[in-house]
């Protein structure tokens, strides 16, 4: 659990701990008027959905059964949610429509911001004292172990994004939701391009010309942070995604069809190692870690940083609290050399109910609440990609425009190697042999291979 933390980059967590190391002095006045803007936009998507009768990605609460007066405590674990306005504007809104149908009840939120969360977590539900609604990110492994309520006949299953279903099941039933997904690709600073004359790569050839121009012209093509190792896999993921273009590598890594010494993981190498040896990377590209990518890219020494979606929110705080000068930040996806692109997505903040709750059906409708349109939206503003069908997000940065678009337009598949269909050993072993790589060396796959074999058998797959 907690290397996926570390693998999916906690998402938003990343976020949420950037913004608190980049703001926490901040500024109340600022947050103040963050705040009442977030809640105003937040009223106008809520009022936006209403008027385009969207209300088919909402859950009716006043619908659901087993509401009453009790007095009772609902404790809700997550590890992402903090002291930031965006925060507490959510967990505010969760609670003020829980409590229209539950006026007695109190909310206690159980945060421990990091991965120690997942360690809380495995303790109280091994122990029957979990919370009764747990943010996770490993729903079939919970799930499997017996912890998790099933929620399959739940409204809004109908909703989830077909892509985050096989993370969220376990044995055909539904047993978490993705409330936010995440998705990389590579972001880039207009004004360097505009400059340079370079319009954003479709294939990998284009990529690589570009990065040649940018290096000619004393800028580094790609910052990359991995010291932070979930930057790395990342990236390995996404040349692993478009160099095999098979939404089903892992099922066929499993099932023998691949081999994972095969032409998809070593074609992720060989774009990686061309990209190290042409200098396309920083020099400290293995000594600096996500924050300090930051910087490099919002200071404009650095053209391009693959990343996921959160990164025009961040940058937009990097920019006002490090007092650099803004630049508008633009997204492609990766692609191929026939322009092909597979963009990898995956749940970011998956929400669960606790099989031992003593308020099950309160906490069941505490979820519901959570993925309806003016609740979520607030969650989701500038920075998150629904997991649900049909809500409306304000975005206040282009690229999340771009995104969106991009995801529209692009198939898709679940993250490879990250979402728990590849056993971490070779994962770990993979991020050893792109390191070699980056760092001059040369390697092959035969820890990556002997790992997956060693530990095949843990994998549980969907």
């Amino acid at each position: 659990m907690n290397k996926k933390i570390g693998a999916t980059g906690s998402l938003l967590a990343v976020l949420s701990l950037l913004l608190a190391a980049c703001g926490n002095n901040a500024n109340s006045s600022d947050s103040a008027s963050e705040n009442a803007n977030a809640n105003v936009n937040a009223n106008k998507n809520a009022n936006a959905s209403s008027n385009a009768n969207t209300a088919d990605a909402s859950t009716d609460t006043n619908a659901a059964s087993g509401a009453d007066d009790e007095s009772f405590t609902l404790k809700v674990g997550a590890w992402f949610l903090d002291d930031l306005p965006q925060s507490k504007d959510f967990m505010a809104a969760a609670e003020q429509k829980f409590k229209a149908k539950y006026p007695n009840a109190k909310i206690d939120w159980d945060i421990l911001v990091g991965e120690k969360y997942f360690e809380k977590m495995k303790t109280g539900l091994a122990s029957g004292d979990g919370d009764d609604v747990i943010f996770n990110q490993s729903v079939p492994d919970l799930a499997k172990a017996g912890y998790l309520a099933d929620l399959s006949d739940q409204p809004w299953v109908a909703n989830m994004l077909e892509a985050t279903k096989p993370t969220e099941s376990y044995q055909g039933k539904i047993y978490g939701v993705a409330q936010t997904v995440a998705t990389f690709g590579v972001f880039y600073n207009k004004k360097i391009f505009a400059d340079l004359g370079i319009q954003p790569p479709t294939t990998w050839s284009e990529l690589m010309a570009a990065s040649d121009k940018i290096k000619a012209a004393g800028i580094t093509p790609m910052v990359g942070g991995f010291k932070d190792q979930w930057t790395l896999n990342y990236l390995m993921s996404g040349l692993a995604e478009i160099t095999g273009q098979n939404p089903s590598l892992e099922a066929d890594f499993y099932s023998g069809k691949a081999k994972v010494n095969g032409p998809e993981l070593q074609g992720a190498l060989d774009k990686l190692a061309e990209m190290a040896s042409k200098g396309y990377f920083n020099k400290s590209a293995l000594s600096i870690d996500w924050p300090q990518t930051q910087i490099e890219f919002g200071s404009g020494k650095a053209a391009m940083l693959y990343q996921g979606n959160w990164l025009p929110g961040v940058m937009a705080q990097v920019f006002k609290d490090k007092g650099l000068e803004p630049f508008e930040v633009g997204f492609f996806p990766l692609a191929d050399d026939n322009g092909k692109a597979l963009m990898g997505v995956g749940p970011d903040h998956s929400v669960s109910v606790n099989a031992n709750s003593k308020h099950l059906q309160a906490a069941k409708d505490f979820v519901a609440v959570m993925l309806e349109q003016d609740v979520l939206s607030v969650n989701l503003q500038n920075v998150g990609l629904p997991g649900i069908k049909g809500i409306n997000v304000t975005y206040d940065q282009p690229a999340m425009t771009d995104i969106n678009n991009a995801l529209q337009s692009q198939p898709s598949t679940l993250h490879q190697l990250l979402m728990g269909q590849f056993p971490q050993s070779a994962l770990d072993a993979y991020a050893r042999a792109a390191e070699k790589i980056i760092a001059g060396g040369k390697t092959d796959l035969t820890e990556t291979s002997a790992n997956y074999d060693k530990d095949k058998a843990t994998l549980i797959m969907p």
